[in-house]
């Protein structure tokens, strides 16, 4: 049923109308700033924590999620009318019903977010990666990914290893430290009921991390994705231009790229709030197949001219300004838009921004100019990162390719491939980390003081994930000595990046293409003779030292014929034992024999 707004005395606080237009309160249940406002049908309500993936690491990924499935288990059937949401920055715990199942549902959800149920721990996890396993990586994840690498924003797109290894007590001290009564926000449709309790221990606001703090060296940038679609993404400071250049450019997306060219069906732009400072603006749209290229022209076309001055055709207007407040005013006419507002205060109070009623807000509407919202499209495309599909990226100054590694090729141990395909690849092996580099130049790199994590497997399978998230794929069945490989990997990388896999199926382990003997014997020859020439210097030592030697037998008496075959036979069988050695040494471990040979 309805819910009367009107002002109640809490418990050491006042319930005070921040906004009269909608009966919006501010109050506090339990030391929790909580914001209301009356809204037609039953009490809706939910409990904000300022905890997502973004707070989050590649080994401890997941570990929100998993707590808010451990906090509502038990509470009411899943989905019928409470659920959770976690996303980059916010965990979301909601309610909807009559006041006695809300004021039950967060009487039990607090209580079991300070103490998470250990003995369902087990069966979320299974629940949890069956719900992962349905959900698609998307452009938006992509997009993340490269922008943000293995880390903070980057990791909502990520695998949530976490889920598989974290034991309660590292879900519970993970609790201690985000779901406090300084980082959280309780929002209803409805005055809080009398007999609501919130049982959360102290604990300060945590700010989330930067989302201006990107892997890449520079924007704008472009990378290469899948064919079908273009998507960009962009970080740009807060303030109304950005919502104002949000619907414009939506506008004019539609109308250039559906109906003028025809080169795409539902171009679609979203903006959140990330922080009390910036926010993110997305674009994305499919393409028509075999207009790719138009396509991705006139997508970047629309966001270059609306930064243009008066006159450009496709420059920001004061029709378009005129239009957005009309759209926003007919949202807020809906009656369920207080909800909406209500939401948006719970935001705004836990970003730190404060409630703005709705009379301030339209007065900031109505003060934004056609010159700000073209200054923001300028701004937008400076930090523009954009997936094209492939062979479609912009060539031309300012853009520039987006790295596939942001660290420097390393100097070290070579060890070549095994499989014939992949003859002029080499894993450099260093104090400082490891790279792959292959025969054109171009080269992977994980360092050791940048890495996000390390994935291991029982067999020796060690997978390497950089913070920019590059990934360097270590089999030790397909490197030269690559047991050796894996046991440097182990050494080298500390153990609480390790992320341990279970074992798999040894028919899944794979084996370098299998050829002749011969063209075996030649490859570990070749890689004997490329050791030596390496060794050049010390091999001109050495015929040095036999003509030395062979002059000095001469001086003694000895024929210079004589003494050069001594020496030289001599040299020349020491050389020959070396090279056997080392060939013996190049062939291929079985994976589960031997101990490794220290690099």
């Amino acid at each position: 049923m309805g819910q009367e707004a009107a002002d109640v005395e809490r418990p050491g606080h006042q319930d005070v109308v921040v906004d009269p237009e909608i009966g919006l309160h501010l109050t506090e249940v339990d030391g929790v700033r909580t914001v209301w406002a009356p809204v037609p049908g039953p009490l809706r309500a939910g409990l904000m924590f300022r905890v997502g993936a973004a707070d989050e690491t590649l080994p401890t990924a997941g570990i929100t999620h998993l707590l808010e499935h451990l906090a509502l288990f038990g509470v009411g059937r899943p989905g019928d009318h409470s659920n959770g949401a976690v996303g980059p920055t916010l965990m979301n715990l909601h309610v909807t019903g009559d006041q006695e199942l809300v004021t039950g549902f967060f009487d039990q959800v607090t209580r079991r977010l300070t103490d998470p149920p250990a003995e369902r721990i087990d069966a979320e996890r299974g629940v949890i990666r069956a719900e992962q396993a349905g959900r698609r990586r998307g452009l938006m994840d992509v997009l993340l990914t490269w922008r943000y690498g293995a880390r903070t924003y980057g990791l909502t797109g990520q695998q949530q290893y976490g889920v598989q290894h974290l034991d309660v007590e590292a879900v519970r001290d993970w609790a201690g430290r985000y779901t406090t009564r300084g980082n959280a926000v309780l929002w209803l449709s409805g005055p809080p009921p009398a007999g609501l309790r919130l049982h959360l221990p102290d604990g300060a606001y945590r700010p989330p991390p930067d989302p201006a703090a990107s892997v890449l060296p520079g924007f704008p940038a472009w990378f290469t994705d899948r064919p079908g679609g273009t998507a960009l993404h962009t970080v740009l400071p807060r303030g109304w231009a950005v919502p104002a250049l949000r619907r414009v450019l939506a506008t004019r997306l539609v109308d250039e790229l559906r109906v003028a060219q025809a080169v795409a069906y539902a171009p679609e732009v979203d903006y959140q709030p990330l922080t009390r400072e910036v926010g993110q603006l997305v674009a994305v749209t499919d393409l028509v197949q075999g207009r790719e290229a138009d396509g991705v022209d006139a997508f970047l076309g629309v966001l270059r001219r609306l930064g243009g001055g008066p006159g450009i055709y496709g420059a920001v207007t004061e029709e378009d300004l005129v239009e957005w407040r009309a759209d926003v005013d007919r949202t807020l006419s809906d009656p369920m838009a207080p909800l909406g507002a209500v939401g948006s205060a719970a935001l705004q109070t836990l970003l730190g921004d404060g409630v703005i009623a709705m009379e301030a807000q339209r007065a900031e509407r109505e003060q934004v100019t056609v010159e700000q919202v073209r200054e923001a499209a300028k701004a937008a495309l400076d930090s523009t990162l954009l997936a094209v599909p492939p062979g479609r990226g912009p060539t031309a100054p300012p853009w520039r390719p987006a790295p596939l590694t942001t660290s420097p090729l390393l100097v070290g141990r070579e060890f070549p491939h095994l499989d014939p395909a992949c003859s002029g690849v080499r894993l450099v092996v260093s104090p400082e980390g490891i790279s792959t580099r292959w025969s054109d130049g171009s080269h992977l790199t994980v360092r050791v003081d940048s890495t996000a994590a390390v994935l291991r497997r029982p067999d020796g399978h060690r997978v390497l994930v950089a913070d920019d998230a590059c990934q360097i794929d270590l089999e030790p069945t397909l490197w030269h000595r690559g047991r050796d490989i894996t046991a440097a990997v182990d050494a080298l990388w500390p153990e609480h990046l390790r992320i341990d896999l279970p074992a798999r199926d040894p028919g899944d382990v794979p084996r370098p293409a299998k050829g002749w003997w011969l063209p075996r014997t030649a490859r570990r020859l070749r890689w004997a003779i490329e050791d030596v020439i390496r060794k050049a210097p010390y091999v001109l030592l050495v015929l040095a030292e036999i003509w030395f030697l062979a002059a000095l037998m001469e001086n003694m008496g000895c024929s210079l014929p004589v003494a050069v075959a001594v020496v030289g036979g001599t040299t020349a069988g020491v050389v020959l034992l070396a090279l056997l050695a080392r060939w013996s040494a190049g062939r291929s471990p079985s994976p589960d024999g031997g101990e490794p040979e220290p690099l």
